[in-house]
């Protein structure tokens, strides 16, 4: 079921991305009055075409990319008559030229402006940055000592306000990789209401984040920082049975309260998650609670590798009471005006932290390892699609943000590296040679080919590792 999650987001992300990203080539080709050939999704064999007027519209087999193709004489098009000879790609000024190429990774950019504008307009759900406990020996632990209150909630994160641990998260990330050594952190005591009484406390804090390491991507910030995130306790009641898992062989059913785990007493769910956890492919006794009635029964947990270690599985979900949850969750939304604002504001950041990291590759503070190639991104995308709309379309916003980035950079072969040229056309006032041409675009492809199969084998090393 995974794969087919994968596969079924890979192709609708990459497919609705590339052809945005085409789209701009296109419309601004239209706009300037050259003639296009075709308009493909995907490269190799047409697997669906159909001719509109003067173009031929097609998805091809291999879904990694697409292109536009222009009336072109150097490619030996045929010209049917006299005044396409004005519509040829290669006739337009430099200018012209400069503008279509560059219409591509532009609206990848604006359409990742507009998704993240619309969510923060339409509003994105997220946990509250509330922690309880603070890690001894860590970087938190000799700035901050929790007074008065159990529950302490970061409110911003240097002076920038961060309504989610994913805000918090981003901030972090991009003061890393900016290259400082410590944030500063307002904090403020937290509480649900059950205290009224209690007087609100603020603190502001410099936490060090010398310790994180932006080449280890397994590594749990927050605990690594010293943060121990707050989760409400549940009590442990069965909100879903998976199809196939050993609970749904037993006969568990959504309702069941369970109360003994090999004889240990159960006070919430957490508890006996790491009791099912400790217990790879064991066979274990549960008394729960049906309908007031008390049963007993025994099974043999499943077994699932985590991170390398045999885990137990059991195959039910957690009932979530939303009237425990909802004190310490909140949704990140905005008038439209503001939406589109923070929108840009998102934008912004996403790109300074991409280019931020592109940069210490080539300084070799980041390991190149950290690229990710389809494997990876037809992971993500099925997680997001499984995971509900939103999650889906902040990463298509991502996602298309980052194709833009790609293809801006001065590489042969990507839009980049032709912008390159004509810039250098614009300049001297004559195109390049067409020989020198040649050689770049071989050049290119050798880079782009060869960064495809690093990304692969970057991949391949990941589901290997997990």
């Amino acid at each position: 079921m995974t794969f087919l999650w994968s596969a079924l987001g890979f192709v609708i992300a990459m497919g609705l991305l590339v052809a945005i990203h085409e789209w701009g080539h296109f419309i601004v080709a239209k706009l300037f009055n050259v003639k296009v050939l075709t308009f493909s999704i995907g490269f190799g064999k047409p697997l669906l075409r159909k001719r509109i007027g003067e173009t031929q519209y097609q998805i091809a087999m291999f879904p990694l990319g697409g292109y536009v193709k222009f009336l072109d004489e150097r490619n030996g098009d045929a010209v049917s008559v006299n005044d396409d000879l004005t519509r040829a790609f290669n006739r337009q000024t430099v200018f012209k030229r400069f503008a279509i190429v560059l219409a591509g990774p532009l609206i990848n950019l604006i359409f990742a402006w507009m998704v993240f504008s619309w969510l923060y307009f339409w509003g994105v759900p997220g946990m509250k940055p509330i922690f309880e406990k603070v890690v001894p020996n860590s970087a938190l632990s000799s700035s901050f000592q929790s007074v008065s209150s159990n529950l302490w909630q970061i409110e911003a994160v240097d002076q920038k306000v961060t309504q989610t641990w994913r805000a918090v998260h981003q901030k972090l990330l991009l003061e890393k990789l900016s290259g400082k050594d410590s944030v500063a952190l307002t904090l403020r005591n937290f509480s649900e209401g059950t205290h009224p009484q209690e007087v609100s406390i603020q603190k502001n804090i410099l936490l060090s984040i010398n310790e994180l390491d932006l080449n280890n991507p397994k590594q749990d910030w927050l605990t690594q920082l010293g943060f121990v995130p707050f989760s409400p306790s549940f009590p442990p009641v069965i909100g879903e049975v998976i199809p196939s898992s050993p609970a749904f062989a037993a006969g568990f059913l959504p309702g069941d309260r369970l109360e003994e785990f090999n004889g240990k007493k159960l006070s919430n769910w957490a508890e006996f998650a790491t009791e099912v956890r400790a217990n790879p492919g064991k066979e274990i006794s549960v008394v729960f609670l049906r309908n007031g009635n008390r049963h007993f029964i025994s099974l043999k947990l499943g077994e699932q590798v985590v991170e390398g270690k045999p885990k137990g599985l059991f195959g039910a979900k957690l009932h979530i009471d939303e009237k425990l949850f909802s004190p310490y969750q909140t949704v990140v939304s905005f008038p439209f005006f503001d939406a589109v604002q923070e929108g840009f504001t998102h934008s912004v950041n996403l790109i300074e932290m991409t280019l931020d990291m592109i940069q210490k590759m080539f300084s070799s503070e980041v390991s190149p390892r950290n690229l990710s190639g389809p494997i990876s991104i037809a992971d993500y995308s099925g997680k997001a699609l499984e995971n509900g709309w939103i999650s889906f379309l902040s990463l298509l916003g991502l996602l298309s943000l980052s194709l833009g980035i790609l293809n801006l950079l001065p590489i042969p072969m990507l839009d980049g590296g032709h912008l390159v040229l004509y810039s250098i056309e614009a300049i001297k006032g004559v195109p390049v040679s067409d020989g020198t041409e040649l050689f770049v675009q071989k050049l290119g492809f050798i880079i782009i080919v060869s960064l495809t199969i690093f990304a692969l084998i970057n991949d391949l090393v990941r589901i290997s590792n997990d």
